[in-house]
């Protein structure tokens, strides 16, 4: 539906300052998850806890205050950026679709690696878009070029900018776009000039995107281009569906779900900080029995108070900190005189100066606390892996459930390659659709994105630990290896030659996963042929020989790999048949 642009459309949002039903609920959700990510103050979840605080204590608290929270969120996203690393991860550019008219440079895959500012649209998904989408489900990407004053035969370069919920004053899918902004401009006075802010909003439609200022004498349009997509190049990052408010779908982040618990921990760290100092910094009593000498009156007596430099008012005495006694410097001797208990004075006690004993059991359990809501904030997504198991979490408490965490990656990985899709089919429309003119042929040239269906996040520690507890359960020997395959393909990533050798290995080995004990076991019994155990014993040799004849091995299929590695052993076997090589008896045990 074709929304025009007018002024009275747009008075009630510039003038009147009304906005989209589920604008709130919108922002609400992004700041409770921005305050966390930003490491900012949490001065709405303290306060509520501490409604009643003095203003001095609450400063304090703004002044040590640390952000803990914020590296649970920096992990998830962290790890969420390995989606792109998934071995089935591609972008597959249609290049045999473009006409011959359309040169090799001006194509999509070249534009695409010459992207403004993040270079290729895949490294602005994995960091710009991947924590706006993250903290923000209800923000609006918006393709625009970066110049239109573009000379003619010029390709428009288009780039993916994203506004925030709260600069979002009005969205209707596939119709309207107003995003509120602030300028600041300079007016000359008459004397010099001066800078007046005035407020300026985005507007966009299926046809235009316009530029109006809010003006004294009403609203004023500045900019204008037409895109002529017919199309709003406008669209939601999404996430999970959370509500409809009015005629807004308000959407909630995939991991909102943590917020609870970080809240949790917000809070109780800045009280931990309290009690730290409290109970954990050492305080030393001294027995003060000397007078101060500084807050004597004309009488002899002490005060406890001075006059200040301007002799106007009373300050607290500061020798003394109003006590009237003073103690010894800790830098010097501390002398006790001895006293006159018959003139009433009390006997100084032995030792003289001493340390406060305090409680610290309070800090031992809310430094606990606060680390279980985190691991908890994590386990909230299946993420807790990203974190060290707390002692006091059960051992089931501690496993991971591997489905359920693909499946939230995989509701993530579907987003985002949504996303990049949106991005690129937009983008098509602004730098092809004069020079091919059918929209069936342009849509041939949107780059194909498969959702990933295998993803790399769990770390080797994690798979290590879970091997070996397979192996002590006398798990099948396959799930083993194929975890093996999965170690070797983690450990050596950055290294694809031995990553691809070690995965071939375990791959080829007909035993694999089988301890050498079993497999002599096997032997003896008749369980597996001889060619089968010198294969097993043989493998790493047998394939690092076939990568030194073909470097190429690794892309073969695995039926031809197999076959390479049966003749081999085969040649080996022979080899020790000539030798007339006995194989080591098995030592059976003794009843």
């Amino acid at each position: 539906m074709h929304i025009d642009i007018t002024p009275e459309l747009l008075t009630p949002y510039l003038t009147r300052g009304e906005k989209h039903a589920g604008y709130t609920e919108t922002v609400n959700k992004y700041n409770a998850l921005k305050v966390h990510a930003d490491g900012e103050y949490p001065f709405h979840m303290i306060d509520e806890r501490r409604p009643f605080e003095a203003p001095d204590i609450k400063r304090y608290r703004l002044a040590i205050y640390e952000p803990v929270t914020r590296d649970n969120i920096l992990r998830v996203m962290a790890s969420l950026t390995k989606i792109r690393r998934s071995v089935d991860w591609n972008v597959k550019h249609p290049t045999e679709n473009y006409p011959p008219a359309i040169p090799e440079h001006e194509r999509l895959h070249a534009y695409d690696e010459r992207l403004p500012l993040t270079e290729t649209l895949e490294s602005w998904l994995f960091t710009m878009a991947l924590k706006n989408y993250l903290l923000d489900a209800n923000a609006v990407v918006l393709i625009t070029p970066v110049t239109t004053d573009i000379d003619e035969g010029t390709y428009l370069e288009p780039f993916p900018v994203i506004y925030n919920s709260n600069l979002v004053v009005e969205f209707k899918p596939n119709e309207l776009l107003i995003v509120q902004q602030m300028v600041e401009t300079e007016a000359a006075d008459g004397e010099g000039k001066t800078k007046d802010e005035r407020e300026v909003f985005l507007v966009v439609n299926d046809e235009f995107i316009q530029r109006w200022v809010k003006t004294n004498d009403g609203l004023d349009k500045t900019y204008e281009y037409r895109h002529g997509l017919g199309v709003l190049p406008a669209y939601k990052l999404r996430g999970q569906y959370y509500a409809s408010i009015g005629k807004t779908i308000v959407f909630e982040s995939r991991i909102a779900p943590m917020l609870p618990r970080m809240n949790d921990a917000a809070r109780e760290y800045s009280d931990l900080q309290a009690e730290v100092v409290q109970h954990i910094h050492s305080e030393k009593w001294v027995w003060a029995s000397e007078k101060c000498p500084r807050c004597v009156d004309d009488n002899g007596f002490n005060t406890g108070f001075i006059n200040d430099t301007k002799n106007t008012k009373k300050i607290i005495c500061p020798e003394c900190n109003g006590n009237l006694k003073v103690a010894s410097s800790p830098f010097l001797n501390m002398v006790v005189r001895p006293t006159n208990e018959n003139l009433g004075e009390t006997p100084a006690p032995l030792p003289p100066a001493g340390y406060i004993t305090k409680p610290t059991d309070i800090v031992t359990i809310q430094d606990e606390r606060i680390n279980k809501h985190l691991y908890k904030a994590l386990a909230s997504i299946n993420f807790q892996f990203l974190d060290q198991t707390p002692l006091n979490i059960s051992g089931k408490g501690k496993e991971i459930d591997r489905d359920e965490l693909n499946n939230f990656v995989y509701s993530v990985a579907e987003d985002l390659v949504r996303i990049m899709k949106r991005a690129y089919g937009l983008m098509v429309e602004y730098r092809y659709r004069v020079i091919v003119k059918d929209p069936n042929k342009r849509r041939l040239l949107i780059p194909e994105v498969i959702v990933p269906q295998k993803f790399d996040l769990l770390g080797s520690n994690y798979l290590t630990d879970e091997i070996d507890r397979l192996k002590k359960a006398d798990v099948n020997p396959v799930i083993v290896s194929a975890l093996e395959v999965q170690f070797a393909a983690k450990k050596f990533y950055g290294d694809t030659n031995v990553s691809e050798v070690v995965q071939d290995i375990l791959l080829l080995d007909p035993l694999s996963g089988v301890s050498e004990d079993d497999k002599m076991l096997r032997l003896s019994n008749g369980g597996i042929t001889k060619l089968v155990y010198i294969t097993s014993a043989n493998i790493i040799d047998l394939v690092k020989k076939a990568y030194e004849q073909n470097k190429d091995f690794h892309g073969l299929e695995i039926e031809k790999k197999r076959e390479w590695v049966d003749k081999e052993a085969t040649a080996v076997e022979k080899e020790i048949n000539a030798l007339k090589i006995e194989l080591p008896p098995v030592e059976q045990e003794q009843e």
